[in-house]
């Protein structure tokens, strides 16, 4: 009995010891963001004081990156150097020395730079590298910088003119190397830089640069024109290549009407510019679904033929419905390429189609053990259950305990507690580096305790886990999904299938093209689908797309809109939602053989990122609704696929069951 007593003694112990250290931490969180926000509004000495509170807190290190940052205009050398070194291991530094480097060339103070500049840093720090390189009479180095500098077909920062201006004032801005970096800005389709750079020329040297300009802009004037008037054979070559390589995206078949019309003049042109023109062609025939890119792409040289040629192929063949040469296709490519889970597939369904159902079969069952979008379709296909993937191994305690103690762990959970996202995400990956496989296992276990969603996913994915586990697919931000999903009439699932795949449960993240949040809205899209839903001007700023709640609920407004346009059709839904309800449309207005919405329309999409993106997510549904409904039972009308009829993938939303077993 008193063993039993002392044994409950020690656990209340440790739950209070528990309980004592979440409130201390959210204090220290609740002190850093209130010094933060006294930073930001200038109160330093208000600011200092919270600072100073925090010291020998994981937290402390960031108020002084922070107040460094804030004052890094009148900061001295001693105290950026004393930071740099404390907290070498932290993300932070980096970004503080090169923010660093960049005030010191504001100062222009040469020699401190070159004396804390490590060689790297993106085009801002290479012009000021060139130029503290020729303050310091380093003028050979500074001019072979500048000119790998210069040699770019996209235009500089404005803060690399002076390092433009010593190639020139060194008379080594010749017209030869202006005539290069044309050519290389026409290979990159930035006519506004080769515009300007034929300006550059003498009036005397511009007869061949403005034959360029004509060829690249209109290139029907070929017909009527000598291909000497080019220059010499490579400029040639490489300004019928962007010329034609840009026709051919706007309109592949005006393309191969000017390239035939040509032909006479052809002769001269070298047998592997020919290639990659037909090839160009070709393939933007196929993305652009012309009824003769079959007919084109087939007739490419083999020499023109590489592994976009042959996907196409296949993909063509599906579109248009022709088995025979689907299986032609795949059956054309190298083994390492026909191996991969989607040619496997349509390789087996062509094989079908064609009346040999053993041979598919033999095909289509090692892939439907797979833990993978095409596993379950062939799954599907074969009428079995779907794997779950391997499970996971034994937790391992002792391990836990030491990955706890990693410093860049506890940064990391704790900026996490001060909701700093973007710094604790840095932190952690930071710490995921430093890591092998079983460590990251440990790691994921420790962020799922703490429900830190991201955490969870990429260290399990670090860890190389794939499986349906709790690791793999986390809930995070339930009570907003399911009443964002309540509302719309969604399946609470589906929005973390998209959320997982949009922002990897990343709160504050935002894409190259602006769309921000856990469901990744646009924000012009975001403040019209809340005016349009109630919301107002609630779901009008970046600032109100990194709340979670606001943006669950305009992202599931917005989907649940996009259900309504595509007759609650999932795929057509998803694919509206990544690649625009408008080019959706114009997808299904071009009246394939493959029906709307079936895995055969998906599979031949022109958009890879759309394919990609709507695969990942139907995979991801089936997983959560089965999390979410471990208990409920298959039917017919709730398959993932009906891939043998290739009915649409909308009719799936559970699997009949998720085995786990070693996937193969």
């Amino acid at each position: 009995m008193r063993a039993v007593l002392t044994r409950v003694l020690i656990i209340l112990m440790l739950a209070a010891s528990g309980m004592a250290s979440q409130a201390a931490s959210a204090d220290s969180a609740a002190r850093f963001r209130a010094a933060l926000d006294a930073l930001a509004s200038n109160r330093i000495d208000r600011f200092e004081t919270l600072a100073h509170d925090l010291r020998g807190n994981l937290l402390h290190p960031y108020l002084r990156y922070a107040y460094l940052e804030h004052t890094i205009e009148q900061a001295q050398r001693p105290a950026i150097d004393a930071f740099l070194k404390a907290h070498a291991s932290l993300p932070i530094s980096t970004t503080l020395r090169h923010d660093w480097l960049l005030e010191l060339a504001r100062r222009q103070d040469w020699a401190t730079f070159i004396a804390e500049d490590r060689g790297h840093g993106g085009s801002r720090i290479a012009c000021a590298r060139a130029r503290a390189l020729a303050a310091t009479g380093h003028v050979d180095q500074a001019l072979s910088l500048a000119k790998r500098l210069w040699l770019a077909g996209y235009s500089r920062p404005q803060s690399c003119d002076p390092v433009f201006a010593l190639l020139s004032g060194h008379d080594r801005l010749t017209p030869a190397l202006i005539r290069e970096r044309l050519l290389l800005a026409l290979g990159s389709h930035n006519l506004g830089l080769a515009r300007y750079l034929a300006r550059m020329l003498p009036t005397e040297e511009r007869a061949e640069t403005d034959q360029w300009l004509q060829v690249y802009e209109n290139p029907a004037s070929l017909r009527h024109l000598d291909l000497a008037a080019l220059g010499p054979a490579d400029a040639r070559d490489r300004v019928l290549l962007a010329a034609f390589d840009r026709l051919a995206r706007r309109d592949p078949a005006l393309a191969r009407r000017i390239w035939v019309q040509t032909a006479t003049a052809q002769i001269t042109l070298p047998a592997s510019v020919r290639n990659e023109i037909l090839r160009d062609i070709a393939l933007n025939a196929a993305w652009d679904g012309l009824p003769e890119a079959h007919a084109w792409l087939d007739a490419l040289p083999a020499t023109a033929v590489d592994r976009m040629v042959r996907i196409w192929r296949v993909r063509v063949a599906l579109r248009n419905g022709n088995w025979l040469d689907t299986l032609k296709a795949i059956r054309a490519m190298p083994a390492g390429e026909r191996r991969k889970a989607d040619w496997q597939y349509w390789e087996a369904r062509a094989l079908a189609a064609l009346g040999q159902p053993e041979a598919a079969e033999k095909i289509a069952s090692p892939l439907s053990r797979q833990f993978s979008y095409y596993g379950f379709l062939a799954a599907d296909f074969l009428q079995r259950p779907y794997a779950a993937g391997k499970p996971l191994p034994p937790a391992d305690p002792a391990l836990q305990r030491q990955v706890a103690a990693r410093y860049l762990v506890r940064v990391a959970f704790a900026l996490e507690t001060a909701g700093q996202h973007a710094d604790a995400k840095a932190a952690w990956r930071a710490a995921l580096r430093q890591m092998g496989a079983a460590d990251r296992l440990a790691a994921a276990e420790l962020a799922y305790r703490r429900g830190w969603a991201y955490g969870t996913y990429a260290a399990a994915a670090r860890a190389g886990i794939r499986n349906a586990s709790r690791l793999m697919f986390p809930f995070d931000q339930m009570p907003h999904v399911q009443a964002a999903a309540d509302h719309n009439g969604l399946k609470p699932g589906l929005l973390l299938a998209v959320m997982r795949q949009e922002s990897a449960f990343q709160t504050s993240v935002c894409s190259d093209k602006g769309a921000c949040g856990l469901l990744q809205l646009l924000p012009d899209t975001a403040c019209w689908i809340g005016r349009k839903t109630g919301l107002g001007d609630l779901t009008c700023s970046l600032q109100a797309l990194s709340r979670p709640s606001i943006n669950i609920r305009a992202g599931a407004n917005y989907l649940a809109y996009l259900f309504d346009q595509f007759d609650h059709d999932v795929v057509l839904a998803l694919a509206a939602y990544n690649a625009g309800p408008t080019t959706v449309n114009r997808w299904i207005a071009a009246r394939t053989a493959a029906k709307p919405g079936s895995a055969r329309w998906l599979a031949t999409l022109p958009y890879g990122e759309t394919r990609n993106y709507v695969e990942a997510v139907l995979f991801n549904r089936v997983i959560y609704e089965r999390r979410l409904n471990p208990a409920g039972t298959a039917k017919d009308s709730t398959r993932f696929a009906s891939a043998r009829h290739d009915h649409r993938l909308a009719d799936a939303l559970l699997p009949r069951s998720l085995v786990y077993g070693a996937s193969r």
